[in-house]
Protein backbone atom coordinates (compact mmCIF):
# COMPACT_ATOMS: atom_id res chain seq x y z
CA UNK A 1 0.00 0.00 0.00
CA UNK A 2 2.89 2.29 0.83
CA UNK A 3 4.59 1.45 -2.48
CA UNK A 4 1.37 2.26 -4.33
CA UNK A 5 1.17 5.68 -2.60
CA UNK A 6 4.81 6.41 -3.37
CA UNK A 7 4.37 5.34 -6.98
CA UNK A 8 1.33 7.61 -7.42
CA UNK A 9 3.14 10.50 -5.80
CA UNK A 10 6.15 9.99 -8.06
CA UNK A 11 3.89 9.75 -11.09
CA UNK A 12 2.11 12.93 -10.07
CA UNK A 13 5.37 14.82 -9.67
CA UNK A 14 6.52 13.52 -13.03
CA UNK A 15 3.28 14.59 -14.69
CA UNK A 16 3.63 18.10 -13.21
CA UNK A 17 7.25 18.34 -14.37
CA UNK A 18 6.28 17.22 -17.86
CA UNK A 19 3.43 19.73 -17.94
CA UNK A 20 5.68 22.64 -17.04
CA UNK A 21 8.29 21.41 -19.49
CA UNK A 22 5.83 21.07 -22.38
CA UNK A 23 3.88 24.28 -21.75
CA UNK A 24 6.54 26.51 -20.22
CA UNK A 25 6.32 29.08 -23.03
CA UNK A 26 2.55 29.18 -22.81
CA UNK A 27 2.77 29.68 -19.06
CA UNK A 28 5.34 32.47 -19.45
CA UNK A 29 3.14 34.26 -21.98
CA UNK A 30 0.02 33.82 -19.83
CA UNK A 31 1.85 35.15 -16.76
CA UNK A 32 3.11 38.13 -18.71
CA UNK A 33 -0.41 38.93 -19.97
CA UNK A 34 -1.80 38.65 -16.42
CA UNK A 35 0.87 40.95 -14.97
CA UNK A 36 0.39 43.47 -17.81
CA UNK A 37 -3.38 43.47 -17.26
CA UNK A 38 -2.95 44.12 -13.54
CA UNK A 39 -0.55 47.00 -14.27
CA UNK A 40 -2.91 48.58 -16.80
CA UNK A 41 -5.85 48.43 -14.39
CA UNK A 42 -3.81 49.94 -11.57
CA UNK A 43 -2.52 52.76 -13.80
CA UNK A 44 -5.93 53.64 -15.24
CA UNK A 45 -7.05 57.02 -13.82
CA UNK A 46 -9.93 56.73 -11.45
CA UNK A 47 -13.08 58.61 -12.27
CA UNK A 48 -13.55 61.48 -9.85
CA UNK A 49 -16.72 61.49 -7.88
CA UNK A 50 -18.95 64.48 -8.40
CA UNK A 51 -19.12 66.61 -5.28
CA UNK A 52 -22.69 67.11 -4.17
CA UNK A 53 -23.31 69.75 -1.57
CA UNK A 54 -26.11 68.39 0.58
CA UNK A 55 -25.20 70.43 3.66
CA UNK A 56 -24.73 74.16 4.18
CA UNK A 57 -21.11 75.30 3.88
CA UNK A 58 -19.04 78.47 3.83
CA UNK A 59 -19.63 79.57 0.24
CA UNK A 60 -23.03 81.33 0.19
CA UNK A 61 -23.25 81.01 -3.58
CA UNK A 62 -23.17 77.21 -3.66
CA UNK A 63 -25.65 76.26 -0.97
CA UNK A 64 -28.40 75.24 -3.36
CA UNK A 65 -29.84 75.91 -6.80
CA UNK A 66 -31.80 78.90 -5.53
CA UNK A 67 -28.57 80.60 -4.51
CA UNK A 68 -27.06 80.01 -7.96
CA UNK A 69 -30.15 81.56 -9.54
CA UNK A 70 -29.87 84.49 -7.15
CA UNK A 71 -26.23 84.96 -8.16
CA UNK A 72 -27.20 85.30 -11.81
CA UNK A 73 -30.02 87.70 -10.96
CA UNK A 74 -27.68 89.85 -8.87
CA UNK A 75 -25.09 90.06 -11.64
CA UNK A 76 -27.73 91.13 -14.15
CA UNK A 77 -29.29 93.54 -11.65
CA UNK A 78 -25.95 95.23 -10.91
CA UNK A 79 -25.26 95.72 -14.63
CA UNK A 80 -28.74 97.13 -15.27
CA UNK A 81 -28.40 99.59 -12.36
CA UNK A 82 -24.96 100.66 -13.57
CA UNK A 83 -26.29 101.18 -17.09
CA UNK A 84 -29.26 103.07 -15.71
CA UNK A 85 -27.17 105.48 -13.63
CA UNK A 86 -24.68 106.17 -16.45
CA UNK A 87 -27.52 106.86 -18.90
CA UNK A 88 -29.24 109.10 -16.35
CA UNK A 89 -26.05 111.12 -15.90
CA UNK A 90 -25.80 111.63 -19.67
CA UNK A 91 -29.41 112.85 -19.76
CA UNK A 92 -29.09 115.01 -16.62
CA UNK A 93 -31.81 112.84 -15.11
CA UNK A 94 -31.37 113.51 -11.39
CA UNK A 95 -34.76 112.05 -10.52
CA UNK A 96 -33.76 108.57 -11.73
CA UNK A 97 -30.41 108.79 -9.96
CA UNK A 98 -32.16 109.72 -6.70
CA UNK A 99 -34.44 106.66 -6.96
CA UNK A 100 -31.66 104.10 -7.41
CA UNK A 101 -28.88 105.46 -5.17
CA UNK A 102 -28.18 106.55 -1.62
CA UNK A 103 -28.12 110.26 -0.66
CA UNK A 104 -24.31 110.34 -0.71
CA UNK A 105 -24.09 108.99 -4.25
CA UNK A 106 -26.92 111.24 -5.39
CA UNK A 107 -25.10 114.31 -4.02
CA UNK A 108 -21.95 113.28 -5.91
CA UNK A 109 -23.80 112.95 -9.21
CA UNK A 110 -25.75 116.12 -8.50
CA UNK A 111 -22.48 118.08 -8.29
CA UNK A 112 -21.05 116.40 -11.39
CA UNK A 113 -24.14 117.13 -13.47
CA UNK A 114 -24.29 120.75 -12.28
CA UNK A 115 -20.62 121.21 -13.21
CA UNK A 116 -21.32 119.84 -16.69
CA UNK A 117 -24.32 122.14 -17.09
CA UNK A 118 -22.39 125.22 -15.92
CA UNK A 119 -19.67 124.50 -18.48
CA UNK A 120 -22.16 123.70 -21.27
CA UNK A 121 -20.79 120.18 -21.46
CA UNK A 122 -22.33 116.73 -21.66
CA UNK A 123 -21.02 113.30 -20.73
CA UNK A 124 -21.89 111.03 -23.65
CA UNK A 125 -22.35 107.33 -22.83
CA UNK A 126 -23.10 105.09 -25.81
CA UNK A 127 -23.33 101.39 -26.66
CA UNK A 128 -22.98 100.08 -23.11
CA UNK A 129 -22.18 96.38 -23.31
CA UNK A 130 -21.91 93.84 -20.49
CA UNK A 131 -18.65 91.87 -20.43
CA UNK A 132 -18.33 90.14 -17.08
CA UNK A 133 -19.19 90.38 -13.40
CA UNK A 134 -18.56 88.46 -10.22
CA UNK A 135 -19.68 88.71 -6.63
CA UNK A 136 -17.02 89.57 -4.06
CA UNK A 137 -19.27 89.51 -1.01
CA UNK A 138 -22.84 88.46 -0.30
CA UNK A 139 -24.98 89.02 2.78
CA UNK A 140 -28.70 88.66 3.45
CA UNK A 141 -29.75 91.70 1.42
CA UNK A 142 -26.49 93.29 0.28
CA UNK A 143 -24.04 92.23 -2.42
CA UNK A 144 -20.68 93.56 -3.56
CA UNK A 145 -19.76 92.97 -7.18
CA UNK A 146 -17.13 93.77 -9.76
CA UNK A 147 -18.85 94.64 -13.03
CA UNK A 148 -16.89 94.97 -16.27
CA UNK A 149 -18.44 96.81 -19.21
CA UNK A 150 -17.41 98.39 -22.47
CA UNK A 151 -18.84 101.58 -23.93
CA UNK A 152 -18.12 104.92 -25.54
CA UNK A 153 -17.59 107.41 -22.70
CA UNK A 154 -16.55 110.96 -23.57
CA UNK A 155 -17.40 114.59 -22.86
CA UNK A 156 -18.48 117.14 -25.47
CA UNK A 157 -18.83 120.93 -25.32
CA UNK A 158 -21.66 123.12 -26.60
CA UNK A 159 -20.31 122.76 -30.15
CA UNK A 160 -20.37 118.93 -29.92
CA UNK A 161 -16.59 118.88 -29.86
CA UNK A 162 -15.03 116.03 -27.87
CA UNK A 163 -13.00 117.60 -25.07
CA UNK A 164 -12.43 114.54 -22.87
CA UNK A 165 -12.13 110.88 -23.78
CA UNK A 166 -12.41 109.53 -27.33
CA UNK A 167 -15.65 109.61 -29.28
CA UNK A 168 -14.44 106.97 -31.74
CA UNK A 169 -12.83 104.48 -29.35
CA UNK A 170 -14.51 102.28 -26.77
CA UNK A 171 -13.25 101.92 -23.23
CA UNK A 172 -13.39 98.95 -20.89
CA UNK A 173 -14.42 99.93 -17.37
CA UNK A 174 -14.37 97.92 -14.16
CA UNK A 175 -16.71 99.10 -11.40
CA UNK A 176 -17.00 98.14 -7.76
CA UNK A 177 -20.69 98.15 -6.87
CA UNK A 178 -22.49 97.55 -3.61
CA UNK A 179 -26.18 96.95 -4.12
CA UNK A 180 -28.96 96.55 -1.58
CA UNK A 181 -31.92 94.38 -2.55
CA UNK A 182 -35.07 92.83 -1.13
CA UNK A 183 -36.30 89.23 -1.38
CA UNK A 184 -37.84 89.80 -4.82
CA UNK A 185 -34.86 91.85 -6.05
CA UNK A 186 -37.14 94.87 -6.39
CA UNK A 187 -36.58 98.47 -5.24
CA UNK A 188 -32.83 97.86 -5.30
CA UNK A 189 -30.47 100.75 -4.68
CA UNK A 190 -26.77 101.32 -5.26
CA UNK A 191 -24.96 101.97 -1.99
CA UNK A 192 -21.48 102.22 -3.46
CA UNK A 193 -20.21 102.89 -6.96
CA UNK A 194 -16.53 103.27 -7.79
CA UNK A 195 -14.66 103.16 -11.08
CA UNK A 196 -11.64 100.94 -10.39
CA UNK A 197 -10.08 100.63 -13.83
CA UNK A 198 -10.46 102.01 -17.32
CA UNK A 199 -8.59 101.45 -20.57
CA UNK A 200 -9.09 101.92 -24.28
CA UNK A 201 -10.02 98.86 -26.33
Amino acid sequence: MDNFYILNLEDTIMIIKNFFSDYKYLLIISSAILILSILLVSLKPKKKKQIIYDKPHNDPLLINQNEITSKEILEKLAFEKLKEIKTAKMNFDLETIKKITTNDIFELYYRQINTLKENNQKNMIQNIKYLKSYITNLNTNTANLRVIIECYDFVIDSNNKCIKGKYNKKVMQTYEIEIKFDEKFENSIIQKLELLYERDI
